[in-house]
């Protein structure tokens, strides 16, 4: 029979805060204000990222790596854990029927991006499969590479979850509403300031097969 389990997406609020001096308001040749927004909005995506990344889902949003189930487990102490066979390894842990989702993908570092392209299969081919097309994907296994910064930036990092792979529409995120922008005159007004305030709303979880032998959405490559 099929059951249906509850997963609640609440909201965690962010936000980004700034003040400008009256005199760089009026002197300066752009338009601070605008560039103050989009500055703090910067800072907003980078928070919330970090959260939909490595939250645990307890008082934050659940982020992907966290919830990424470790299916491949390097074996080298000193690193070099990204190999052509442990990515063989992660790609096929995940179910089939993930992986020929258009949302299927791999999501790594810049760093472990690098490494990634330097490595070649058992007949000295580069794994990274390079287009000279302008509008074809470099891919890896036949699967775009999303780059994370709040991801480790290397294998050497030990225990750590250095690639993830899957079906990432089963990573939901709840945006409350659009973030809001708030020019506060009147607080600074005796030294002669401005202060600009962004404040957003957030949450994310991971759809999960509630049972333990079915393969799950999101997995991981973890280093030794």
């Amino acid at each position: 029979s099929l059951e249906f389990g509850l997963v609640t997406l609440g909201s965690y609020k962010y936000a980004s805060y700034c003040v400008s001096s009256w005199e760089l308001l009026e002197d300066s040749s752009i338009d601070v204000s605008a560039f103050i927004g989009e500055a703090i909005g910067v800072r907003i995506a980078r928070g919330t990222n970090a959260s939909f990344t490595n939250g645990t889902g307890s008082s934050q949003p659940k982020g992907a790596v966290h919830a990424a189930v470790t299916t491949v487990t390097g074996s080298t102490a000193t690193g070099g854990d990204i190999t052509y066979s442990n990515i063989l390894s992660l790609y096929h842990s995940c179910d089939p029927e993930y992986r020929a989702s258009p949302s299927f993908s791999f999501q790594a570092s810049d760093g472990i991006l690098q490494e990634l392209r330097a490595i070649v299969d058992s007949n000295g081919v580069p794994l990274w499969n390079v287009s000279l097309r302008d509008d074809a994907p470099n891919l890896l296994l036949g699967a775009p590479v999303n780059i994370n910064q709040d991801m480790v930036a290397s294998s050497t990092a030990a225990a750590s979850k250095i690639l993830i792979a899957g079906d990432f529409s089963k990573h939901i995120i709840r945006d409350v509403a659009n973030m809001r922008l708030r020019r506060l005159d009147e607080r600074l007004a005796l030294s002669d300031q401005v202060g600009f305030v962004a404040m957003s709303r957030h949450d994310s979880a991971i759809l999960f097969s509630t049972s333990a032998t079915a393969s799950q959405p999101i997995v991981a490559l973890q280093s030794s």
